[in-house]
């Protein structure tokens, strides 16, 4: 027995001077390049494999109870406050329309989007419209409409798109210039992967920042298109009026 003992201090002691070891070693690592390079793979890889289904789980509850709460509310109409119930009811309906469509919108802005789904659903998917968001204006008759950009918002879309390009551009230097180098060793390819990969993923995502505009656009083009063919055919109405008198 007190053979174990001994043994497992000795390999307790063993463990705990090897700690200072490893990290001089560790710091020696970090203090090249390669080393940040090697940290930022390994925390990619953590961030992606970690397991976060007890958290999605935890939340998917949280919002399961409330709204079982708000469909308990609702079955008792008789005892409910009628005020109360018709808020309680568009609460949830907000909610079902968002778990589909990713917008959360009350009755007013519901049936005004809606609307604007159904007359715009061969070009307009539920996806412009949740991109265009921020764009998008409802009047007092329910009508819905583009906002103009804002200067601050022209001037980051065609920075956006520089942004873009050029990082587009230094990936696409970075995979030629790997393609043509005559000695190429494990850290040289390492670092090329980062930083060819890095750049093309930063522009894909500076790029995407202009989904939002680009939506509005298209939202606010088809409305246009619309609206001229609705006045087109109310003039060939009050014509052929005109005529028949």
């Amino acid at each position: 027995m007190s053979h174990d003992i001994t043994k497992g201090i000795e390999g307790a002691t063993s463990v705990l001077k090897s700690i200072p070891d490893f990290i001089k070693a560790f710091t020696e690592v970090m203090q090249t390049p390669y080393g940040w390079i090697f940290l930022a793979i390994i925390l990619i890889w953590f961030v992606l494999n970690k397991d976060l289904t007890n958290l999605i789980n935890l939340f998917e509850s949280k919002e399961k109870k409330r709204l079982d709460k708000l469909e308990t509310y609702v079955s008792n109409s008789e005892t409910a406050d009628s005020e109360a119930l018709e808020v309680i009811k568009d609460l949830r309906d907000a909610y079902y329309f968002k778990v589909a469509t990713n917008i959360y919108a009350e009755k007013s802005l519901r049936d005004s989007l809606i609307s604007l789904h159904k007359k715009t659903s061969h070009t307009i998917s539920w996806v412009n419209i949740k991109r265009a968001m921020p764009y998008i204006e409802v009047s007092s008759n329910s009508l819905i409409s583009i906002r103009k950009e804002k200067l601050s918002e022209k001037i980051g879309y065609y920075y956006n798109l520089f942004t873009g390009w050029l990082f587009l551009g230094f990936s696409v230097a970075l995979f030629l210039v790997f393609m043509f180098a005559e000695n190429k060793d494990i850290n040289q390819i390492a670092l090329w992967l980062f930083s060819t990969s890095f750049c093309a993923i930063f522009a894909i995502f500076v790029f995407s920042q202009n989904f939002s505009i680009a939506s509005a656009n298209k939202i606010k083009k088809e409305l246009t298109l619309r609206q001229s063919s609705e006045d087109e055919n109310e003039v060939i109405i009050t014509s052929d009026e005109k005529i028949v008198t």
